[in-house]
């Protein structure tokens, strides 16, 4: 019977301990628990604090991008606007046409370079000051040469220009939508402070020479933005074709050259023939139509066919250009309509021109002043929307290669070139000449005090 106690003591005695262990693991266990979630909520917080810094940095560096391309876009068209308004064309002998064909040879050889040479050899900063320096090069030409030498330098200040517009808007495609919808909104501002910078000279007496050294500072500008304001933090040359390294090198196609021609194939009747068209017709316009219509129309008003006249019209055009680009950067969804809605204002504009060239021919009077007001904004204003909603329609395209966007805008640029220097030459060897002879055999000699130029 003891040997039976004891043994049952024995027995209670190793349960007991036992039960002791397993609490102690039980215990130990839960500390460790308490210690490992410790850790990994410090961790968590940890991450939560890093995640919330690295997203404050990159909203910093959203809105300094926004900004930044928002200012590029406003002085990228400035240069424009000033050289052709009537106050710089009187510069240059009174002819518009010799100056467009001028700026579109220098044009086509900017987009050209910037979208083939400069593209594949050299990094978005080089490419940035080259094209300053050339800005800078074409206006001390263009300022300190006689005419005709001085059209000479329009073309090398245009193949800065233009080469700058082939490069920066094509950057927006790897930034988000904001940023390229700020760059169309200040860049249908900038003939404004083209328009703008000449008006305020003259009201305040500026000589020529002072306002070239006001324009001259444009190309510094955009320099010192593009270092110090933009975020150049994936702005990476590589061997993809494309300008910007992304993050997801996993993915197989970034790592596949860019094809010129499938790039090109997607674009072509879905933007390339409204956008060439819509570009063709405005140079048509802006070298054979719109001197003689807005001189003939002035004077019909009993107006003196001043270049002030001119210029009070181009501002009001301008103007209602701006209001369009505040609606492209203001209001994304307008940037998701359906390419075929570009069609709808190019429409207009054949309307409008067809209107105009038969008002020539002799088919009505000279419109009058208000009636001039409203054919220059609306004609104008149909060409901006095209000019400012094709690349913002593009970058919402699904059926677009997505790496393909950045190449794609810059064969935009290099249409608008090509359709630039077509026309001109039109205008230079024939049609700006046979408009203005069919303008004073309609108008001229047949209405009292109606004249077709300034």
């Amino acid at each position: 019977m003891s040997c039976l106690l004891d043994n049952d003591d024995m027995l209670h005695t190793s349960l007991l301990d036992d039960d002791i262990d397993n609490v102690d693991v039980e215990v130990e266990a839960a500390s460790t628990n308490i210690n490992n979630n410790k850790h990994n909520n410090k961790n968590e917080e940890e991450d939560n604090n890093a995640d919330t810094g690295e997203t404050l940095v990159n909203v910093k560096a959203q809105w300094r991008d926004i900004i930044g391309f928002f200012i590029f876009g406003l002085l990228a068209d400035a240069l424009p606007g000033y050289f052709f308004s009537a106050t710089i064309i009187s510069t240059f002998n009174n002819n518009p046409a010799a100056m467009m064909l001028s700026a579109s040879v220098g044009g086509l050889i900017g987009a050209l370079g910037a979208a083939t040479l400069l593209f594949k050899r050299f990094s978005a900063e080089i490419r940035i000051v080259l094209c300053a320096l050339t800005q800078l090069i074409g206006l001390l030409l263009s300022w300190l040469l006689p005419y005709p030498a001085s059209v000479a330098g329009l073309a090398i200040l245009t193949v800065g220009f233009i080469g700058m517009l082939a490069t920066v808007l094509p950057l927006t495609s790897y930034k988000p939508h904001a940023v390229t919808r700020a760059y169309q909104f200040g860049f249908s501002g900038s003939p404004i402070l083209g328009i703008a910078l000449i008006e305020l000279g003259s009201a305040i007496g500026m000589s020529i020479n002072e306002l070239y050294g006001v324009v001259i500072c444009v190309p510094l500008i955009l320099c010192i933005i593009f270092f110090l304001l933009i975020d150049r933090s994936t702005f990476k040359q590589t061997v993809t074709g494309s300008s910007i390294n992304t993050e997801d090198n996993s993915n197989k196609d970034e790592k596949t050259p860019v094809s010129l021609v499938g790039a090109c194939r997607e674009i072509v009747w879905a933007y390339w023939l409204v956008y060439s068209l819509a570009f063709a017709l405005h140079y048509f316009y802006l070298e054979s139509v719109q001197q003689y219509f807005y001189s003939s129309s002035s004077s019909y008003a009993n107006l003196e066919p001043t270049k002030s006249t001119a210029n009070n019209i181009i501002l009001a055009t301008h103007i209602f250009v701006f209001l369009i680009g505040s609606l492209a950067g203001l209001i994304p969804r307008l940037s998701q309509a359906n390419r075929l809605v570009l069609w709808v204002p190019m429409i207009v504009i054949l309307a409008l021109l067809t209107t105009l060239l038969l008002g020539l021919h002799g088919y009505f009077p000279p419109i009058g002043i208000i009636g001039t007001y409203i054919i220059g904004v609306v004609y104008t204003g149909c060409f901006y929307y095209i000019q400012l909603f094709t690349p913002l329609i593009m970058r919402n395209d699904t059926k677009l290669t997505k790496r393909y966007i950045e190449v794609q805008i810059q064969t935009l640029v290099v249409i608008n070139q090509v359709a630039s220097v077509s026309i001109s030459i039109l205008s230079v060897f024939w049609a700006s000449r046979a408009v203005h002879d069919t303008c004073r055999e309609n108008y001229e000699d047949v209405y009292d005090g109606v004249s077709c130029t300034y």
